[in-house]
């Protein structure tokens, strides 16, 4: 059998389900990992798709307690009765496309957070400013939302062709009673 079955793993179990599985005779198991870079800290691996791995092994044939015996494991993608199956080549290419990414020394670093203003710093939209909309999880590419021509429009682009804009500071908004509706006086607004 050279198709693939989808996993479905609890948070963070994805490191856990598959050392268990591995464990099962005639079971082959991977766990897309990729490095990713943090501002100031070591670069962590982190599963790809957070909460998925793929699974090749014949279900009908499977260990009965495979299911129930698997720590973090909540079951396999399905579509109706029949399970969601991935083909070998899909698999190669994803070995591929992470080995790139490592080559190129991991998932770039980032803080951006949904709704911050950022810049395209290259390709066709270069210079325009967009607003990031995510993914927060490891990927190539994030969605912005870009005003073009007065319309937004999502767009998907790599991270490493985003930049953040200077945002204005925040104003800063004081208290403006001391409580049961009392007023603060501002010394600003009041000669002495």
């Amino acid at each position: 059998m050279e198709d693939w079955l989808v996993a479905h793993t609890k948070p963070r179990a994805e490191f856990r389900t598959r050392d268990v599985l591995q464990r099962y005779d005639g079971v082959a198991v991977f766990l897309p990992l990729v490095s990713v870079a943090h501002h100031g800290r070591p670069c962590t691996v982190e599963p790809l798709f957070p909460r998925y791995l793929f699974v090749r092994m014949e279900p009908l044939q499977a260990p009965r307690d495979l299911w129930q015996t698997t720590p973090g494991l909540l079951g396999f993608v399905k579509f109706g009765d029949a399970f969601a199956r991935v083909s070998a080549e899909v698999i190669r290419m994803i070995q591929e496309q992470i080995s790139a990414v490592e080559r190129r020394g991991g998932l770039p670093a980032h803080d951006f957070q949904p709704g911050e203003t950022v810049r395209i710093r290259n390709g066709a939209l270069q210079g325009l400013s967009a607003v990031f909309e995510g993914p927060l999880t490891p990927s190539q590419r994030v969605t912005v939302l870009v005003d073009f021509l007065r319309k937004g429009c999502r767009v998907q682009i790599p991270i490493e062709d985003l930049e953040p804009v200077s945002p204005a500071p925040p104003a800063r908004r004081g208290r403006r009673t001391r409580g049961r509706g009392r007023r603060i006086r501002d010394a600003s607004t009041h000669a002495t």
